[in-house]
């Protein structure tokens, strides 16, 4: 049986700079997630990602999600490229949203900790907000 964990960020900065996604999406900061016990492995990564309109027309980014921390098991950083954003007016009137659910098979240490950080590259689209959700089983 999957158990899932989300964090939220917003990504303020500049492009290429990794962002920490650390907030509860219920409000509260936790900066790092624990490997539930009997977890063996992250099996799917859920990413929901969305921006409102941009101040630069035709503006689009790629979006990276960086998960790092004692609780991968093959150690180092696992950089997973999951989507990306375009703008194509300056309108008041267009947002754009992408959700996606990944398959994934990364084994983890239970009790562990994982970080997750995203980073956005190409055009600067303002600040872009990311959910990811990792489930465990």
């Amino acid at each position: 049986m999957a158990q899932y964990r989300a964090r939220h960020g917003a990504l303020t900065g500049a492009v290429a700079t990794p962002q920490n996604v650390a907030i509860n999406p219920f409000g509260t900061d936790t900066p790092a997630l624990q490997v539930p016990e009997g977890a063996s492995a992250i099996k799917q990564l859920i990413i929901g990602l969305a921006t409102s309109v941009v101040e630069v027309a035709s503006a689009g980014v790629t979006v990276c999600v960086r998960l790092s921390g004692d609780g991968l098991a093959k150690g180092g950083n696992q950089d997973i490229p999951v989507g990306g954003l375009t703008n194509g007016t300056t309108s008041t009137g267009k947002g754009n949203m992408t959700g996606v659910a990944m398959d994934v098979d990364i084994p983890v240490v239970p009790g562990g900790t994982i970080t997750i950080q995203a980073a956005i590259n190409g055009v600067d689209v303002g600040t872009p907000e990311i959910d990811v959700g990792l489930a465990f089983a």
